[in-house]
């Protein structure tokens, strides 16, 4: 659903109510927006992921995925996007041991005239959880991602092992930062589960079960 950057929706004005969007590509409305990203590090590319809020029916929708190459691209970037997707700020991991980097990048986003506000996700830091919370919104197709883009390619190689070692969490980076974002937004009844710690069957997220876990 990737669109050029300054004619990506149409601002629809209301009488009554805030401003609404309309996608020009795909004809899609949408009522609110958030971001997310995660740092390039370890030769892998960051992660920028902004997710919409369909006026119609709520369902969630990816409209846009970027992997920036390095902190310069990244700051770009997340300049390029903040006006034309209606985001004000960022849903970045919270990882102790990246400060450094957050300075890094207000220095070049500083450079560049766009003052950078970034936010703590709400999701326990829980690979499980992160697992958990993408395989139901799929389940329940409450959320849609491109289906050729690095989402939806990362989400069968997560596996039991990983979810069990916590020093994994950042080889996961779509995955994360999707489920962050997604945790924004107001909860429907089919996520209250997960924030009880119960997971898209009702299990206890301790319990074990013997299943895939990305059954999309």
């Amino acid at each position: 659903m990737t669109e050029p950057l300054d004619i990506a929706f149409k601002t629809i004005q209301h009488k009554n109510k805030p401003d609404t969007y309309r996608s020009y590509q795909t004809g899609v409305e949408f009522d609110d927006f958030k971001g997310g990203f995660g740092w390039p590090r370890d030769g892998r590319p960051g992660y920028i992921f902004i997710i919409g809020k369909e006026v119609k029916t709520n369902k969630l929708w990816g409209v846009i995925e970027i992997e920036p190459d390095d902190f310069t691209e990244l700051g770009r970037w997340l300049k390029a996007l903040a006006i034309p997707y209606h985001v004000t700020y960022w849903i970045v991991p919270n990882e102790g041991e990246f400060g450094g980097y957050e300075e890094a990048l207000d220095k070049i986003c500083l450079a560049d005239d766009y003052c950078l506000i970034i936010s703590t996700p709400t999701l326990p830091e829980d690979l499980t959880l992160v697992a958990e919370t993408l395989n139901r919104e799929f389940k329940q197709n409450s959320f849609s991602s491109p289906a050729d883009g690095p989402l939806v390619r990362a989400m069968p190689l997560l596996n039991r092992v990983d979810i069990d070692d916590k020093t994994t969490t950042y080889k996961y980076l779509p995955i994360v930062t999707a489920a962050n974002i997604i945790f924004e937004f107001p909860n429907p009844e089919h996520r209250k589960e997960i924030k009880k710690g119960k997971d898209a069957w009702g299990f206890d997220k301790n319990e074990e079960k013997g299943r895939s876990w990305m059954a999309m």
